[in-house]
């Protein structure tokens, strides 16, 4: 069984011999903007924020009433004409469209905050949040708070970021760089970058501005998946291969390359997220994930996203094999091994002492293995695990031979 069996109804991706890079997910054309009332009903809206998302987590929405969703409708189409219409209250973005946010506190019959996005005077978003404590919770961190809001006219959910801090001093440096985040994440529109459907600052009751984002949501991040055969870690490492490089290609290193950071898609697609420590390839700095850190001289910091790479394939090839062991048995790949036992050794340290990675290097042999078989996923993480970044494959070719790996696997050939 493949991802795309597992996590939705799309046919695979085809490779084309003449072009390296397989045919890409079409998206579902934009539904038509809303001019007049919505057209959902108060029960549908309420059987849907009771279902919640289908996603593997299960969210907190059971405050959610019935009463809440007539409430919301009756506002909101009472309303319609006069957001429309009216220049005051949006803010402009980037890309022309503008937003509004009509927090639910300071009107009586509107029972939850809603986000508004209209082009050219025509509603094409209407998020609702969920306001109440813990309610459609995704995750949150020392500065991020994730929560699910349902968009009232395409009636898909969608993941709303916040920005948080507990001092105004660090909230001014967490705000400014949530926005060149933003800003950078929105300068890559490929099909493996998670893409950003509005953004703004909002002013909180204790007059702190607050940076927020609303993005798509997904099924789970990629440390949650285990793969289910080797097709799969190899569409996974396609995926993440395109997006970086559409960095690449531009000058930019992402510089913190992890599962976690990868998120799944009901489609089967992998998508790369957080862009907070994207900088130019130039930009040498120490930072990341320790245990996904390069630890020797490098002149580019595209450098560091190539050996990172190198640990995640290996990574998600032993998880596979962990879950799905050879049968008749035979011995373990030993790249993948020798990667995963190195991660695990090194995750354990929270330091960024380039000694002491380079001494673990060593220990565990991820950079003195015998070459393996080419176009093979092994050959793919000893290729990357080179001390010298002048050894390693460019990121095209890479892909070049990840595209072959697909291709024979599809096909049940094998080198």
């Amino acid at each position: 069984m493949t991802i795309y069996n597992i996590l939705g109804t799309i046919n695979a991706p085809q490779s084309d011999p003449e072009n390296p890079t397989p045919a890409l997910y079409s998206p579902p054309l934009k539904q038509e903007p809303l001019k007049s009332a919505l057209t959902l009903s108060p029960s549908d809206l309420f059987q849907k924020i009771s279902k919640g998302p289908s996603t593997e987590k299960k969210y907190k929405l059971e405050k959610f009433e019935q009463q809440d969703a007539t409430k919301t409708l009756d506002f909101m189409n009472s309303h319609l004409k006069e957001w429309l219409e009216e220049p005051a209250g949006w803010s402009s973005l980037d890309d022309g469209r503008e937003v509004r946010r009509i927090r639910g506190k300071e009107h009586r019959d509107l029972p939850r905050t809603l986000t508004l996005v209209r082009e050219n005077g025509q509603l094409q978003n209407a998020y609702l949040h969920f306001n109440k404590k813990n309610e459609g919770k995704v995750e949150e961190g020392s500065y991020n708070k994730v929560k699910i809001v349902f968009d009232l006219i395409t009636q898909e959910w969608a993941a709303y970021r916040t920005i948080k801090s507990q001092t105004p001093s660090s909230l001014i440096d967490a705000n400014k760089q949530a926005l060149e985040e933003i800003r950078l994440q929105n300068t890559f529109k490929g099909p493996y970058i998670q893409s950003v459907h509005a953004s703004g600052q909002h002013i909180k009751k204790d007059n702190e501005t607050h940076v927020w984002s609303l993005q798509p949501l997904a099924k789970l991040d990629a440390f949650y998946w285990t793969p289910q055969s080797e097709l799969e870690v190899a569409s996974f490492a396609q995926h993440t291969i395109l997006a970086l490089k559409e960095l690449h290609d531009k000058g930019y290193a992402y510089r913190d390359l992890k599962s976690e950071n990868i998120l799944i898609y009901p489609n089967g697609v992998f998508k790369l997220t957080d862009f907070g420590l994207v900088t130019r390839s130039g930009e040498l700095g120490l930072c990341g994930t320790p245990s996904f850190l390069y630890p020797f001289q490098r002149t580019d910091s595209r450098t560091d996203d190539l050996w990172a790479l190198g640990l995640l394939v290996g990574e998600k090839m032993k998880d596979h094999l962990r879950s799905h062991p050879c049968v008749p048995p035979a011995p373990p790949p030993p790249c993948a091994t020798q990667v995963f036992s190195y991660l695990k050794k090194v995750e354990k340290h929270s330091d960024f002492d380039l000694d002491l990675w380079k001494k673990e290097v060593d220990q565990y042999r991820l950079t003195d293995q015998k070459e393996p078989k080419p176009q093979t996923l092994e050959h793919v993480i000893w290729s990357l695990l080179k001390k010298k970044p002048k050894k390693m494959p460019s990121l095209e070719n890479v892909l070049k031979e990840v595209n072959q790996i697909l291709e024979n696997l599809k096909n049940h050939t094998r080198p």
